[in-house]
């Protein structure tokens, strides 16, 4: 083979390497290239965190009509990070799926929240704001503390054929749990000596059960705002509270005892979130 024929040879071949790579570089990267690439279709992310702080505020600007109108803003956590408002750490399990559904496309997106998830509250204030920042803060609600355990909320963006933004489901071991919720009362407490209404522990669970089921709880975006909606639900849910105390939160008032509300039909309830 003559030095001409090869180097013409080899010029082609890189030609080719040159120009065709380009074209596979930009081709999209669909559901069936991304299984062949992963052994899987659609993605799975698993995230580990070890614990998660941050200061909370809510500011309203225009304030109330009744008054002066200035801008407020309820605070969750006073600033550092042992009191601030705060999730546990733990494993979360996010997979996503694409669809095309019949000319409906939607992204599928399921959401299996950390084993014994916690969130707290934080100390939760009202208070002024001005230029330099929060201002004359008051407590209202103490840090409670939240437990969940096995929630798992699928959100689909898109045509949701679920038929919600969000739903919510599952079964949540024992029960919601909130635990040392306390009710301020700022007119008559001071720095110290705290007045109000106090639970031990709030309990939402099955009717004659021991943990919560959720089934089929949506949340969608409508033209009134948010809405939550519980109206396909078809378990009832017991309120049950414990170490119910009115009076000196800081002095320990005695306890009245406990308190239990049962038997509650949960599919006739809708709830919408607006502004105003």
């Amino acid at each position: 083979m003559s030095k001409t024929r090869c180097l013409f040879m080899l010029s082609g071949l890189f030609s080719t390497v040159f120009f065709v790579s380009p074209v596979f570089a930009m081709q999209a990267l669909n559901d069936e290239m991304l299984s062949t690439a992963t052994g899987q279709d659609g993605i799975t992310l698993t995230m580990e965190n070890s614990g998660t702080s941050a200061r909370v505020i809510w500011t309203d600007n225009d304030g109330w009509a009744g008054l002066a109108q200035t801008a407020g803003s309820v605070v969750f956590g006073d600033g550092t990070a042992a009191t601030n408002f705060r999730i546990s750490g733990g494993k979360t399990i996010i997979t996503m799926d694409a669809d095309g559904n019949s000319n409906n496309a939607f992204l599928n997106i399921n959401i299996d929240l950390p084993d014994n998830l916690k969130v707290n509250t934080g100390n939760i204030y009202v208070a002024g704001k001005d230029s330099t920042g929060i201002i004359n803060q008051t407590k209202i609600l103490g840090d409670t503390e939240i437990e969940l355990s096995g929630l798992n909320i699928n959100a689909q963006l898109g045509n949701a054929p679920q038929g919600n933004l969000l739903n919510f489901s599952g079964v949540i071991n024992s029960g919601i749990r909130l635990n040392n919720f306390a009710l301020i009362d700022g007119s008559t407490s001071s720095p110290g000596n705290e007045y109000g209404i106090g639970v031990g522990q709030i309990t939402i669970r099955d009717h004659a059960g021991s943990n919560l089921t959720l089934d089929n709880i949506g949340v969608s975006v409508t033209s009134n705002g948010l809405l939550i909606d519980t109206s396909h639900a078809t378990n009832k849910v017991d309120f049950l509270l414990s170490d119910v105390r009115v009076g000196s939160l800081s002095g320990g008032a005695p306890a009245i005892g406990g308190i239990g509300v049962l038997g509650v039909d949960m599919n006739s309830l809708s709830m919408t979130i607006s502004g105003h």
